[in-house]
């Protein structure tokens, strides 16, 4: 027997194990038995990685990703299916060629998203990690240089590889500050490989940034450190159209008693450009497809509304154009659940700082038992599209998964459907649709919507209000 599926037959005994928790004939019991006995997810993701492959945001690729989207929501059953339109900014590279003149050699690199174009003759500075201490040492010797920053080193945790993502906008501004011509962002995976992400949150970055492979970041820094002068020859073209339009992807599924209340779950559809975006995040955007179809046939006490949106690689901007165009109906949301770790299992629920939402998730995972999570970790990220109903104070939360391959892969040519254990991708979604259904058919209402002033102070007690500010990401999502 291959290993997988004795994974899968070891996910089946955990999940039945559950379901005797749960009680027999629940609609809870019933959703699980579907996800793990005739769930298509996996066959969605293959179709959707294989045949669609990288879906960046504005371009054909992704528009052909929401037609697909819509045509299974519309075989599955669920109703008000459409897309919602939406103006970002559209970024698309056309050409990159990139050169260290003295050593004649040709450097791995690739544009971060939203990067204007550029073309130019520089020498190379290495500033480490790109502190305000790094630039500090080198004041007044910046200006119209290329900065080599980064040490290359692989993050230990998912929290490591997040703070790296999260010092970019400040690493970019101080570029910037001092009049350097490009940023050349060292990645820590070995192979060549080339990491790409965007500079900025939905604008065009003041400078051009590039992602390095690390072999060629550790090779620029030996010259360095051994005197040697390094001038880079660099071209960059990119496509770049200030407003360029998306689409969210919306289904529902009528709720048979409180139809007025809605459970939100959400995924993305965009990817980066490189790879086939299976892990990111196209597992998550085939489990809620998967999911929908399977409610479609066993409707839930309240409605549930799935939405895939795009845009979320530039910061989540489909989320907070689908806010925007929603505001008059937030009251109604009992709860947003967003998947957007990788297909790995869930370990473990995030909750996003509210006393009230943590009580609700300890109640969930002590239910579900060792279908899974183990528990609720504290936190309140906003860099997924549960973000922005976080912060409109709708109560909203993350499944946290197995990270392994996620950080090793996202973002790289190196996501493909490949990376995907079935029975590990099985188990996720079984508590995905154990998730909704127990907060769409519980009794009582899941949590309240947050006014404006709890949100703010709450943002501010946790410290998460300095990390928007970096971003330039207002607090309050509606203004």
């Amino acid at each position: 027997m291959k290993p997988w599926r004795i994974g899968l037959w070891l996910v089946f005994g955990l999940a039945l194990g559950a379901l005797l928790l749960l009680g027999q004939e629940s609609a809870t019991e019933q959703l699980i038995n579907e996800i793990l006995f005739r769930s298509q997810a996996y066959d969605i993701l293959r179709e959707l990685s294989d045949e669609l492959g990288a879906r960046l945001s504005t371009i054909a690729a992704c528009e052909r990703a929401v037609a697909f989207a819509e045509e299974h929501f519309r075989r599955a059953g669920t109703v008000n299916v459409h897309r919602e339109p939406f103006t970002m900014l559209g970024w698309e590279a056309e050409a990159l060629t990139a050169e260290v003149v003295e050593a004649n050699r040709q450097l791995h690199l690739i544009a971060y998203v939203d990067t204007p174009s550029v073309e130019t003759t520089a020498s190379v500075v290495d500033l480490g990690e790109g502190s305000a201490e790094d630039f500090t040492r080198y004041q007044g010797q910046l200006a119209g240089k290329i900065l080599l920053v980064g040490r290359g080193e692989a993050p230990r945790t998912l929290e490591e590889y997040l703070a790296s993502f999260l010092a970019v906008p400040g690493i970019v501004a101080r570029a910037k500050a001092v009049g350097a011509a490009a940023l050349l962002l060292v990645h820590f995976q070995p192979g060549q490989t080339l990491y790409q992400t965007v500079a900025l949150f939905g604008e065009l970055a003041p400078l051009a940034v590039f992602g390095l492979s690390r072999e060629d970041g550790l090779w620029l820094r030996r010259r360095l450190a051994a005197g040697k002068e390094s001038t880079v020859r660099l071209r960059a073209l990119n496509r770049i159209r200030g407003q360029a339009t998306s689409y969210n992807v919306v289904a529902e599924v009528r709720g048979t008693e409180w139809p007025e209340e809605i459970v939100v779950v959400g995924a993305h559809l965009d990817s980066i450009g490189l790879g086939a975006g299976a892990l990111d995040n196209g597992a998550g955007t085939a489990a809620v497809l998967d999911l929908a179809s399977i409610i479609a046939q066993q409707p839930l006490r309240r409605t549930v509304r799935f939405v895939l949106f795009t845009g979320e690689e530039e910061g989540c901007v489909g989320a907070s154009a689908y806010m925007r165009a929603h505001a008059g109906e937030l009251d109604q949301i009992v709860a947003m659940v967003n998947m957007d770790t990788g297909a790995g299992r869930v370990i473990a629920y995030e909750n996003t700082g509210r006393p009230d939402v943590g009580a609700r998730l300890e109640a969930l995972v002590e239910k579900l038992g060792p279908l899974g999570p183990k528990e609720v970790k504290p936190g309140q990220t906003w860099y997924s599209d549960h973000g922005p109903f976080v912060r409109a104070g709708v109560p909203a939360f993350f499944l946290l998964q197995e990270t392994a391959s996620y950080e090793t892969y996202i973002h790289t040519a190196a996501d493909t459907f490949d990376k995907v254990n079935p029975a590990d991708y099985r188990a996720a979604q079984a508590v995905l649709a154990a998730t909704v259904a127990e907060i769409a058919n519980a009794a009582e209402r899941f949590a309240r919507r947050w006014s404006r002033e709890e949100m703010a102070a709450l943002l501010e007690a946790t410290g998460e209000s300095k990390n928007l500010e970096i971003f330039g990401i207002p607090i309050w999502p509606l203004n």
